[in-house]
């Protein structure tokens, strides 16, 4: 066998166990996944937190990209049924298709939060044991906003033309 074959394929089985590894971790440190009822009463302090602390970030900074139904991991942050619904790994747009693909819609094509995750969307928050530390180790927005904060953007003007505000035309 070739050489370089070989240390390809020792490359990628490094990488294939220490993902194994790191999924085995998260059961043993968190709990098993499990979908969570995320909804609150509009009169409790978790929703009055939500909407004073976490949805206008959200509106301001997620939102312009993941609002819509066609964004690529058709993840629609614009609404609390679609945080809880997740993110799906199958392409809106592929130009090889040639059947239809099955829908996803919000609010029509699944009802619960485990019709979706049948339906091959992976949750964004954390679903194992519900503490401070998985939460912020488990939930992929968390984590996702860690790495942001460690490997920030250079700071730049934006470029002119570009409108990204909300109500844009």
């Amino acid at each position: 066998m070739n050489l370089r074959l070989i240390f390809i394929l020792c490359i990628a089985s490094l990488f294939a166990g220490c993902a194994t590894y790191a999924g085995l971790n998260f059961d043993q440190l968190f709990g098993p996944q499990l979908v969570r009822e995320r909804t609150a009463s509009v009169e409790t302090p978790q929703a009055d937190f939500f909407q004073r602390e976490v949805k206008p970030i959200v509106d301001n900074r997620c939102v312009v990209c993941h609002a819509c139904y066609d964004a690529p991991c058709q993840l629609k942050l614009s609404s609390v049924e679609g945080i809880d619904r997740g993110a799906s790994k199958a392409l809106v747009y592929e130009g090889t298709r040639l059947t239809a693909a099955a829908p996803t819609r919000l609010f029509e094509d699944a009802e619960t939060t485990q019709e979706w995750r049948d339906a091959g969307f992976h949750p964004v928050l954390n679903e194992r044991d519900q503490s401070m530390a998985a939460n912020l180790e488990a939930g992929l927005i968390a984590r996702l906003l860690q790495q942001k904060e460690r490997h920030p953007l250079p700071d730049q003007v934006q470029l002119e033309g570009f409108d990204f505000s909300i109500d844009r035309e």
